[in-house]
């Protein structure tokens, strides 16, 4: 099987929603910032909501863990190139990969966008039958850079999800997830609902970032 390789067909800029299943194109906080930024200097209309939302009971606040770009196609999209492509998000170039074999313990089509430039059956096909280690070899063999994205990503959310889970266990947050129909307004970001309640220090969160 030859190496993946992007073929600039745009299919993943200009139908994020359906190949992604979700309907918009996830980014984190400090991803947000900087593409918040760049559609400033060229007037773009960036259409942001706040997609995975939790409610603290105990400190009574609402946060954001992932926002979501409604844009679509992608408004950075500009004669089928990608105008900000040094700076586009992680999701975009973790594509096609959603997991690697480095956090998902069995790899099956659920790990895969739609890409019409790979065929994923003859990928899956392939590894069978490898042990863990010779099937991440092969992930690096025919991903590359895109594999190690993946698993970037990969774990940025299990290190999010275990510093919440952290923080549940010893008591210091309950949380609830919300619905979209029942966010409120004062929605406040991950880094602000952190530092705001003493959860982590400034210096524990710079930390955080650095391993991730």
């Amino acid at each position: 099987m030859k190496p993946f390789i992007c073929k600039d067909c745009v299919q993943c800029c200009t139908e994020f929603g359906s190949t992604n299943g979700t309907g918009y194109l996830p980014v984190y906080e400090w991803e947000l910032v900087i593409l918040k930024d760049l559609a400033n200097k060229n007037n773009i209309d960036l259409k942001i909501k706040p997609v995975t939302v939790l409610y603290d009971k105990i400190s009574k606040q609402t946060f954001c863990v992932v926002y979501g770009i409604f844009n679509s196609p992608c408004i950075f999209l500009k004669n089928n190139k990608c105008s900000i492509y040094k700076s586009r998000p992680l999701v975009c170039k973790s594509y096609p990969l959603f997991w690697s074999p480095d956090y998902k313990q069995v790899i099956t089509k659920s790990c895969f966008g739609l890409c019409p430039n790979i065929d994923h059956d003859e990928f899956l096909s392939n590894i069978k039958g490898m042990n863990k280690d010779e099937i991440k070899k092969y992930f690096k063999k025919i991903y590359g850079d895109t594999y190690k994205n993946c698993n970037q990503s990969n774990r940025i959310n299990l290190a999010l999800t275990d510093l919440l889970k952290g923080l549940e266990k010893d008591k210091k947050i309950f949380l609830e997830e919300l619905y979209s129909k029942d966010y409120p307004k004062d929605i406040i970001s991950l880094t602000e609902f952190l530092l705001n309640n003493k959860l982590v220090s400034k210096k524990e969160l710079e930390e955080l970032r650095k391993n991730i």
